[in-house]
């Protein structure tokens, strides 16, 4: 996987971040499919979220992604997020997860969305793609935690 981070300064905490960034892709994606993979991690202040991914792909398999993640004071907090986002990078890069072009439709499967803005967060974390990302979210933290305790109450 190719890897760049943007947004933190701290030593420990890029090393951490994308440590776990590695670890995740690992427990998620396929070797080959790892190898293809070209993903952008940014930190930023002013996120209205904990965090975004997306893919930059216009045609074909998404490949090239970008995952937002909101500023902590605690880099755990991050690292579950990006587990989190990490979830969402393997829904697309398997095709489970598909946005479909200039439409605000997403598919999940072999089923079509009419919109990927639910119009309560309740119908949000009800989708099927979120409802996977929080239930592997925990576990694949979890796992980072036993494999990696050194990083551990880093700030950034």
């Amino acid at each position: 996987m190719h890897l760049s981070l943007k947004g933190v300064k701290n030593t420990e905490a890029r090393a951490a971040i994308k440590t776990a960034a590695k670890f995740y892709a690992s427990e998620l994606l396929s070797p080959q499919l790892c190898s293809n993979i070209s993903l952008e991690i940014i930190v930023k202040k002013d996120l209205d979220a904990y965090g975004y991914c997306c893919h930059l792909d216009t045609e074909g398999k998404a490949r090239n992604f970008e995952i937002e993640l909101k500023e902590d004071k605690c880099v755990n907090d991050l690292l579950s997020s990006l587990a989190h986002e990490m979830v969402h990078l393997k829904q697309y890069a398997t095709g489970h997860l598909k946005d479909i072009a200039n439409s605000p439709k997403i598919k999940w499967g072999k089923r079509v969305y009419e919109s990927i803005v639910p119009e309560t967060l309740k119908s949000y974390y009800a989708t099927p793609w979120e409802k996977e990302a929080y239930a592997k979210e925990k576990k694949l933290f979890g796992k980072f935690k036993q494999a990696f305790p050194h990083f551990k109450n880093i700030k950034l």
